[in-house]
């Protein structure tokens, strides 16, 4: 088990942060393309988690917990909850010298009424270098989208589930709600707002998502992203098989994004993890219960209504089911590729295996050959 205690106090985090932010760009690009495998590699990520270590420039903030659909996949628990804005704007508050970048999420984030407030203020009054909406599109007018813009958005990730309508309406348990998701689309398109659509790659579409690609681009013209699904309970029926999750991996980052793999390729060399929950990013819950991760509930490292966000970051290992978190499983220990991939996406392991020191169930090692750039997409298994 871990026990690392980190002993940075939460201003010489901020300071860390601030001054990594600004150049990370610049350093990826110089030292992320050293050779897999490479001397040069083994000395950057050596050096980076020795004397760079972690540092939070996402930050995933859970604005309400209320949704107007209701998914068969949702990790909110929609209890009802819309985080008051004197909160949020204390929250925010602490980001006054750090150009993070700050993802808005939900529940339905569109269901405030105070939506452009907190996107102006974050924008007008922190050092937030980048706000972005996560949504279902469904309540995305043109009046709004509009507001939006005007306000500081800079993008919209909006969940897709699938191509048909009919699918998507069965999914969402909400009649029309394609109609109005690819509405929203549309209208963030022409407020001007850099948009995407975001498809989790479940049972009921995993076998689509090359047509659900095609529309996305050619019809609706914005960037598609796709993303594993994060399971909900044991046996999930929403599991993908394994054989199918890797053939959409390999395409996705192969074919479809290629310069989103090559980025992940320079973060693995500066971190060797799959996972940047509680390394790169945060996520704070509409309770301000700080975690890792937006999937995850269980591993609580403060809150941020009551401490200040750095501290918490810089205290993060004195939370023991953070540590068991961050340990790498043991089954990976003598697999080739641990240092790239750190046990992969393991958000949904306490609901599958009871704890989180398995390895990400849609790993097919562990590896024993000798690394490869060329052969990364296959194994590992799952991607951000």
């Amino acid at each position: 088990m871990i026990t690392k205690r980190n002993n940075h106090t939460g201003n010489r985090i901020q300071l860390k942060a601030k001054v990594m932010i600004r150049c990370q760009d610049a350093l990826l690009k110089t030292f992320g393309k050293a050779k897999s495998g490479s001397r040069l590699r083994s000395i950057v990520q050596n050096f980076s988690k020795r004397f760079v270590g972690g540092y939070p420039y996402v930050i995933k903030l859970d604005v309400i917990d209320k949704c107007n659909l209701n998914c068969k996949m949702c990790y909110a628990r929609n209890a009802g909850c819309e985080v008051p804005l004197k909160n949020i704007l204390h929250m925010l508050r602490q980001f006054d010298r750090v150009p993070i970048r700050l993802d808005l999420l939900g529940g339905e984030p569109l269901l405030r009424e105070d939506i452009f407030e907190i996107v102006r203020y974050a924008k007008s009054n922190t050092a937030i270098q980048e706000i972005v909406l996560y949504t279902n599109g469904t309540l995305a007018t043109k009046s709004l989208t509009k507001n939006l813009f005007d306000a500081g958005l800079d993008k919209a990730i909006v969940t897709l589930v699938s191509l048909t309508p009919h699918k998507h309406d069965d999914f969402t348990k909400v009649p029309g709600s394609w109609n109005k998701t690819v509405s929203g689309i549309n209208n963030f398109v022409k407020a001007g707002i850099k948009t995407y659509t975001f498809t989790a790659l479940h049972a009921e579409n995993i076998q689509d998502f090359n047509n659900i690609y095609e529309f996305v681009t050619d019809q609706l013209k914005v960037t598609p992203l796709f993303y594993q699904y994060i399971p909900q309970k044991s046996n999930d029926p929403l599991l993908a098989p394994l054989d199918l999750w890797n053939k959409a991996k390999h395409k996705v980052l192969c074919e479809y994004r290629p310069h989103h793999f090559d980025y992940i390729k320079e973060i693995l060399t500066f971190c060797g993890r799959l996972c940047l929950g509680g390394y790169y990013s945060l996520s704070i819950k509409t309770d301000g219960t700080v975690t890792p991760c937006p999937f995850m509930y269980d591993v609580p490292l403060g809150n941020a209504l009551m401490q200040n966000i750095w501290d918490i970051f810089a205290r993060r290992f004195d939370s023991p089911e953070f540590c068991e978190f961050m340990q790498l499983p043991e089954e990976c220990s003598n697999c080739s590729y641990k240092d790239f991939c750190g046990g992969g996406c393991k958000a949904g392991n306490k609901i599958l295996f009871g704890s989180y020191t398995k390895k990400d169930y849609r790993c097919l090692g562990p590896w024993q050959e000798t690394v490869s750039s060329q052969e990364l997409p296959n194994k590992i298994p799952s991607f951000f």
